[in-house]
């Protein structure tokens, strides 16, 4: 039925379909997550890193900073691109290495221990309090000047200069 020259193709076209299939196959087995999730991860579903608490980016190599209640504070805007900016209710990241309880795009609620609602107030927690850049290599804040602390949570006295 086939002629000798065509099956000799064939049998061509089926080893080289086999040889994609195990070549495609290792590629998949041998799949990992960026610079294996730097040892503080976990690699998970297409190939993602799950960064351990304090850690974030792509391959959890960014340290992340203390947090403290922000001296200066401005919603967040739009961070889900739905092209609207939601209220102190509207969660939109939760569970995530920065955000491990979640955040709203609009400003806080802010209450009292009683749940009463206190007006004109702010200051959510931040990193680095909003007065402070984050060292990502060192997971430490760098206090911009006349602010100090862990989280730069504290205003310092001037010193004394001559």
């Amino acid at each position: 039925m086939w002629s000798g020259q065509t099956t000799v193709i064939y049998f061509k076209m089926r080893a080289v379909q086999g040889v994609l299939l195990l070549s495609s196959l290792f590629v998949l087995s041998n799949a990992s997550c960026p610079n294996q999730c730097s040892g503080h991860g976990s690699c998970g579903a297409h190939d993602m890193c799950t960064c351990s608490r304090g850690y974030q980016g792509p391959d959890c190599s960014l340290r992340t900073c203390p947090f403290g209640r922000a001296h200066v504070d401005t919603s967040k805007g739009d961070m889900n691109f739905d092209l609207q900016v939601g209220d102190h209710d509207d969660v939109v990241i939760a569970g995530s290495t920065v955000y491990p309880y979640g955040t709203t795009e609009g400003f806080p609620l802010m209450a009292d221990t009683s749940g009463a609602v206190l007006d004109d107030t702010a200051h959510d927690y931040m990193e680095c309090s909003n007065k402070g850049l984050c060292d990502r290599l060192k997971g430490e804040c760098e206090c911009l000047p006349g602010y100090d602390g862990t989280a730069c949570q504290r205003a310092s006295c001037p010193s004394n200069v001559l």
